[in-house]
């Protein structure tokens, strides 16, 4: 995709061996859909990708299929060289979890007491603010981790069910469906998580607000969150050509990576 630079178009391209480009139109195409990887060689990649804030919530729906191709940790998300950046991962022992690295080089750590069972959705939460950060699994604080430090930046590449540490090293693919990948620069409550996990969500002018749920409702958790404030949200429902919407103000794009 093409992006304005002063008076000049330009795009990120990586050739790999090929020796042109072509330009083209692609329509977009709205319907429900969800993700799904084979365990094998499927993932996303972006070319502009999320960071985690000094305060974040990350959350999601997944639905595991078994063990990947060669047997690993799978990973949900990543954006890691394997030494420094963070990821997601749905570990061989069936739980979830999470790791970043800070300014020092510092690996911060939380991992699930709960065990999530293959053939099955589950949603996915992790808050951090203040040095702690929560996980919970289908809205249920699962484990809270103290003297976590905040997460440095990094110029990785974002993937969706793979680590992508370069071009030629992908690996922990992730066997199976992923939905509603969101990334906010902001700590979210329980009442937060719980209000829109279930459902997909808008922006409501500088507000945000869920599909189902009347942002009229008496008590509504997500109202006072700002749409700004989601600095990713990969609903697997937009697509233009081969590539994922980011449906946040963002317009971070995802490039389908399906070989077979």
């Amino acid at each position: 995709f093409l992006r304005t630079n002063g008076a000049n178009q330009e795009a990120l391209f990586d050739f790999d061996g090929t020796k042109y480009i072509a330009f083209g139109v692609a329509h977009e195409t709205v319907a429900p859909r969800h993700l799904t990887f084979d365990g094998i060689d499927d993932f996303v990649r972006t070319d502009l990708s999320p960071e985690l804030a000094n305060s974040f919530t990350v959350s999601g729906w997944i639905f595991n299929s078994g063990n990947n191709q060669p047997a690993t940790d799978q990973a949900i998300f990543s954006k890691s060289n394997g030494s420094t950046g963070f990821n997601m991962f749905y570990r061989t022992n069936n739980r979830i979890r999470m790791e970043w690295t800070d300014n020092s080089s510092g690996n911060n750590v939380i991992t699930a007491n709960t065990q999530i069972n293959p053939n099955q959705w589950h949603h996915f939460a992790v808050v951090y603010s203040g040095g702690t950060a929560r996980l919970y699994i289908d809205g249920v604080e699962d484990v809270l981790q103290g003297g976590l430090n905040a997460p440095a930046a990094t110029n990785h590449v974002f993937a969706i069910g793979a680590q992508f540490r370069s071009q030629t090293d992908i690996r922990n693919h992730f066997n199976g469906n992923i939905d509603e990948l969101r990334f906010w620069n902001t700590a979210l409550t329980p009442q937060q998580i719980r209000f829109v996990m279930n459902q997909e969500i808008l922006q409501d002018g500088t507000a945000t607000r869920g599909t189902v749920i009347p942002n009229t409702t008496t008590k509504n958790d997500i109202g006072a969150v700002n749409w700004n404030r989601l600095t990713a949200y990969y609903s697997f429902n937009s697509y233009i050509g081969t590539h994922i919407n980011d449906d946040s103000q963002n317009d971070q794009r995802g490039r389908l990576i399906v070989p077979d």
